[in-house]
C-alpha cells in the first residue's frame, strides 16, 4: 500500500522520483515532441509548395496534424490495455514513421506530375482542389496518426495503467515533457537545421532522431520485458461514458478547439506588427508551445482541481478578450519591431512582445488539458487506455479549431472579433461548470452577457492597419490569405495594403504598373497568349486590354480578398479588365498555375514578389523558373519584374544566377529612372527567341494609337530602358525549393541587417545600373544620365536644361504622348524646347 504522504510526495517531485522505468521514458517523451513539432514545421514549409504561399498552408497542416493525432490516440486507447510489449510496438512505429515521412521529400514533383496528368482545366478546377486536400490528408495524416499512438502507449509501458496517484502526476509530467520537447524541436529546425542543411537535410536529421528514439525504446523493451496484462484489461469492453466522463470529453474537445483557433488568429495579428519573414511564424509557434508546456508543468501544483478549474477557465476568457488590445498597445508604445542589430535581438524582442500580449491567455489555457487528465484518471479508473480517448477528443477539437479559425472566425468577425468570441467561449464554459456545481447563476450570467457584449462590439474596432499611416482605411477583410486593406489619400490615391506590411499597388503608381505589362508585350513579335503572375489592383494585366495582338490573357492571383478589393475599389482598372472577353481570372497560386499549362503562352509576366514574404520566395526558385520555361511556346518570353528597393546585391545575384539556369538568352531592363522605388526586369527567351529591335519597332508602330506613355510610343523610348544583354555572368547562389536560400537570407537581412547592408535604391540603384549596363549601348549611357539627373547627381552637367538634353528626338517630337505618365520628375520639367 502507498501511504498518503508517499502519494503527496510523488505528486510534487520530478519524474526521477516516480516509480517505473525512470528518466529515460521522459527523455523519449521529449524526443517524441521534438520530432513531431519539427515535422510539423517542415510539413508546413513543404505544403506551401502544394497549396500555395498563403496562411491556408499553415491551417491545413495544423488541422491534418491534429486530426491524425486524434485518430492515433483513439486507436492506441482501444488497444493499450491488451499490449504486452508496448515499447517494442513503439520502436516499430518509430521506424514506420520514417517510412511515412520520406514521401514528403518528393511531394512537389509528385503533385506536378498529377497536375500535368489532370490537364489545365481540371487542375485549376475542383479536381485540383481535391488533389490538394488529398495531398494534405495523405501526406500529413498517416505519420501524425502513428505519432498519436506514442503517449497512450508509452503510458502503458511506463506503469501499466493502474490509475493510482503516481499515474495521475506522471500524466502531467509526460504531457509537459512532450510539449517542451516540441519547443526544442522547433528551435532546432528553425534556427539551425533549415539554415544549415536545407529542407531535405532537416528531414534526414529528424529521421536520425527517430532512429535514436527507436534504439532507446528497444533498450526499454529489453530491460523491462512484457508488461503484465490484468484480466480486467484483457477482457475490457468499450469505455462506458458516464455523464461526468462526457463532460470531461467535451471540455477536452473545447480545449483543443479554442487553443488552435486562438493560435491561428493570433499568428495573423502578430504578423500585422512583426516584419513578414521566414522566421517569424516559427518564433510565434515556439512561444505558443512554450506557454502550453510551462502551464502543464505548473498544473502539477494545482490542488482542489474541481474548484480551481472554473476559475482558471474564467481567467483564460478574460485574458483572451483583452489580449489583442494589450498586444497592440504594447507594440505601439514600444515602437514595434524595427530592424535589430542582430538576429538574436529580433528573436528576443518578438518573443517578449508576443509573450506580453498573448502569453497570459495561452499560459492559462495550457492548464486545462493537464487538469482534465487528472480528473479523467479519477473518473475512469484507468491510465493509458482511458487517457487515449481524452487525447483523441483534444486532437479532434484542434483540427476543427484550426479550420474554423481560418474559414469562419477571421472572415466573419475579423481578427480581433475572432479573439473576442474565443474569449467569450471560455467564459461560457466557466459559467457552465459553475452552474453544474450548483452555484448561483444570475450574477454569473449577467457578467457573461456584459463581457460578451463588450468583446463582440469593442474588439472588432481594434485596428488592423498602423494608425499612424497618413491614409484613410476604406475597407479591410481577413482570411486564410492574410489581412487585406484598401487605403486612401495622397499621394497614393488608393492602394491595397497586405498584412499591414506592403502595398500591392496604388492608383498613384498605375502608369509604372501598366508599363510592367506593356513593355513585355512590345518586346515579343506576336504575343497572342499571355499570362500575368499576380493581379493586385489590376493595373498590370490591364495593359493587355490595349494590345490588339493579344488574343487571350490570364491573371493568376492567389488571394480572393485581393480580387474582391480590386473589383470594388479599382473599377477604373479592373472594370475594363473583367469586361474584356479575352481575359480569364484564375484564383490560384502562380507556380501551380504554370505547372498545369505546358506550352500554353507566348509571354509570361511575373509581378513584383516580396523576397522575404513566407512562401513568396518560391517564385524566385530554380523549380519555378523551369516551370515557367515549360509553360512557354517556342520563342516565348518570360519577364520577371524585381523590386530593387527590396533587394540587395547578394539577393539580386542569387535571382539572376537562378534565372539563368532556365534561360540562357537574358536581357536587363529598368522600369524607370526614379531612384526611390526602382524596378528592374529580367527578360528571358525560350529557345528560338531573342531581342530583335526591328520586330519591336513594328510592334510599337502597330500599338502606338492605343498608347500614351512617352517611353512606349517610340522604339527609342524602350531602348532607353534597356541596360544590355547577357554579356555578364551571374555568380550568386542558386535558390531552390530545398535550400530556400533567398527567403531565408532576405528575411534575416530584413529583421537584422548586417553592417553596411543596403537595398538597391537611390545612389545604389545608379551604381548597380552603371555596372550592369552594356557599355556598347548608346541608349544605356543615356539611361544612366537620366538616373543621375533624377537623383540630382552633380556629375551630370547642365542640370538646368532638364532631361530634354538626354531624350531622343523622336520622343520630344511625338505630339501624342501624355507626359504625366513619365516615370520620374514632374512633367513640368519635360516641356520640349520650341522648334
Amino acid at each position: 500500500m502507498v501511504s498518503q504522504s508517499e502519494k503527496t510526495a510523488s505528486s510534487i517531485r520530478g519524474p526521477e522520483a516516480l516509480p517505473g522505468p525512470g528518466l529515460l521514458v521522459f527523455v523519449l517523451c521529449a524526443l517524441s515532441g521534438a520530432t513531431a513539432l519539427g515535422h510539423q514545421l517542415l510539413w508546413t514549409r513543404r505544403m506551401v509548395d502544394v497549396l500555395g504561399g498563403t496562411s491556408e498552408s499553415v491551417s491545413r497542416v495544423l488541422g491534418c496534424f491534429f486530426l491524425g493525432l486524434a485518430l492515433g490516440s483513439a486507436a492506441a486507447a482501444w488497444r493499450a490495455g491488451r499490449l504486452r510489449r508496448p515499447f517494442r510496438l513503439l520502436a516499430g512505429l518509430e521506424g514506420l514513421t520514417v517510412l511515412l515521412v520520406l514521401p514528403f521529400l518528393f511531394l512537389p514533383g509528385a503533385v506536378e506530375a498529377v497536375w500535368l496528368w489532370l490537364g489545365p482545366e481540371r487542375a485549376l478546377g475542383w479536381p485540383g482542389a481535391w488533389v490538394k486536400t488529398a495531398a494534405s490528408l495523405l501526406g500529413v495524416g498517416p505519420p501524425a496518426f502513428i505519432m498519436g499512438w506514442f503517449l497512450p502507449t508509452l503510458c502503458r509501458g511506463g506503469w501499466g495503467g493502474s490509475g493510482g496517484a503516481a499515474d495521475k502526476s506522471r500524466l502531467r509530467w509526460l504531457y509537459g515533457a512532450n510539449t517542451l520537447g516540441g519547443v526544442l524541436g522547433l528551435c532546432l529546425i528553425s534556427l539551425w537545421a533549415l539554415e544549415t542543411l536545407g529542407v531535405r537535410g532537416a528531414f534526414f536529421l529528424l529521421c536520425g532522431l527517430h532512429g535514436l528514439a527507436l534504439f532507446g525504446l528497444l533498450c526499454l523493451d529489453w530491460k523491462n520485458g512484457a508488461v503484465p496484462v490484468r484480466a480486467a484489461e484483457s477482457t475490457a469492453k468499450p469505455l462506458g461514458l458516464t455523464p461526468e466522463l462526457k463532460v470531461l470529453l467535451g471540455l477536452s474537445f473545447f480545449s483543443g478547439f479554442a487553443v488552435l483557433a486562438y493560435e491561428v488568429v493570433v499568428l495573423e495579428i502578430t504578423l500585422l506588427v512583426a516584419p513578414l519573414s521566414f522566421h517569424a511564424p516559427a518564433i510565434l509557434l515556439v512561444g505558443v508551445i512554450l506557454m502550453l508546456g510551462l502551464a502543464s508543468l505548473c498544473a502539477i501544483r494545482v490542488r482542489r482541481i474541481e474548484r480551481s478549474l472554473p476559475r482558471l477557465i474564467g481567467l483564460t476568457g478574460w485574458a483572451t478578450v483583452v489580449s489583442s488590445a494589450v498586444f497592440l498597445y504594447v507594440a505601439r508604445q514600444s515602437g514595434g519591431l524595427p530592424p535589430m542589430p542582430d538576429f538574436a535581438s529580433f528573436w528576443i524582442r518578438l518573443f517578449v512582445l508576443f509573450f506580453v500580449g498573448f502569453g497570459p491567455a495561452l499560459f492559462l489555457a495550457g492548464f486545462l488539458f493537464p487538469l482534465l487528465s487528472v480528473l479523467w484518471a479519477r473518473a475512469s479508473g484507468g491510465g493509458a487506455q482511458a487517457w487515449g480517448w481524452l487525447l483523441a477528443a483534444n486532437g479532434l477539437g484542434g483540427f476543427l479549431g484550426a479550420e474554423c479559425g481560418y474559414r469562419l472566425l477571421m472572415p466573419g468577425l475579423g481578427l480581433h472579433g475572432a479573439v473576442g468570441l474565443i474569449g467569450v467561449g471560455y467564459l461560457g464554459v466557466a459559467l457552465f461548470l459553475r452552474l453544474r456545481a450548483g452555484r448561483r447563476w444570475v450574477p454569473q450570467a449577467l457578467g457573461l452577457g456584459l463581457v460578451g457584449a463588450m468583446a463582440l462590439t469593442l474588439t472588432p474596432r481594434l485596428p488592423v492597419v498602423n494608425p499612424s499611416l497618413p491614409f484613410e482605411l476604406l475597407w479591410s477583410r481577413s482570411g486564410a490569405d492574410g489581412t487585406v486593406a484598401v487605403m486612401g489619400g495622397p499621394p497614393i490615391g488608393r492602394g491595397i495594403l497586405v498584412s499591414n506590411q506592403y502595398f500591392l499597388g496604388t492608383v498613384g503608381a498605375r502608369f509604372d504598373q501598366e508599363r510592367q505589362g506593356h513593355l513585355p508585350l512590345l518586346l515579343h513579335p506576336a504575343p497572342k497568349r499571355v499570362a500575368f503572375l499576380g493581379m493586385a489592383t489590376g493595373s498590370t494585366p490591364f495593359a493587355a486590354t490595349r494590345h490588339a495582338a493579344v488574343e487571350a490573357f490570364s491573371a493568376y492571383e492567389i488571394s480572393p480578398l485581393v480580387v474582391e478589393a480590386a473589383q470594388q475599389f479599382f473599377e477604373e482598372l479592373s472594370g475594363p479588365l473583367f469586361q474584356d472577353a479575352r481575359f480569364t481570372l484564375r484564383v490560384e497560386d502562380a507556380r501551380l498555375g504554370m505547372v498545369a499549362q505546358p506550352g500554353a503562352y507566348d509571354v509570361v509576366i511575373g509581378d513584383l514578389f516580396l523576397p522575404w514574404g513566407p512562401g513568396a520566395g518560391r517564385l524566385y526558385t530554380r523549380e519555378h523558373f523551369a516551370t515557367v520555361g515549360r509553360a512557354l511556346r517556342p520563342g516565348g518570353l518570360f519577364v520577371q519584374w524585381l523590386p530593387l528597393f527590396q533587394l540587395s546585391q547578394e539577393h539580386l545575384d542569387c535571382i539572376e544566377a537562378t534565372f539563368r539556369t532556365s534561360f540562357t538568352e537574358v536581357d536587363w531592363f529598368i522600369g524607370g529612372f526614379e531612384g526611390s522605388y526602382p524596378m528592374a526586369a529580367l527578360v528571358g527567351w525560350k529557345e528560338g527567341g531573342r531581342l530583335d529591335w526591328a520586330a519591336v519597332a513594328e510592334r510599337v508602330a502597330a500599338e502606338r494609337p492605343r498608347l500614351q506613355d512617352p517611353l512606349l510610343r517610340q522604339v527609342e523610348g524602350l531602348q532607353l530602358l534597356h541596360l544590355g544583354g547577357s554579356v555578364k555572368a551571374a555568380s550568386g547562389r542558386i535558390n531552390t525549393l530545398d535550400n530556400v536560400f533567398l527567403e531565408r537570407v532576405a528575411s534575416r537581412d530584413r529583421v537584422a541587417p548586417p553592417p553596411g547592408f543596403g537595398y538597391l535604391q537611390g545612389s545604389a540603384f545608379a551604381d548597380w545600373a552603371r555596372i550592369r549596363a552594356d557599355s556598347n549601348q548608346h541608349n544605356a549611357e543615356r539611361a544612366l544620365a537620366l538616373i543621375d539627373w533624377h537623383l540630382g547627381n552633380p556629375r551630370v552637367r547642365n542640370l538646368s536644361l532638364g532631361m530634354n538634353r538626354y531624350l531622343p528626338t523622336a520622343l520630344l517630337e511625338d505630339g501624342g504622348s501624355d507626359w504625366a505618365q513619365w516615370p520620374g520628375r514632374p512633367p513640368v520639367l519635360l516641356n520640349p524646347p520650341a522648334r
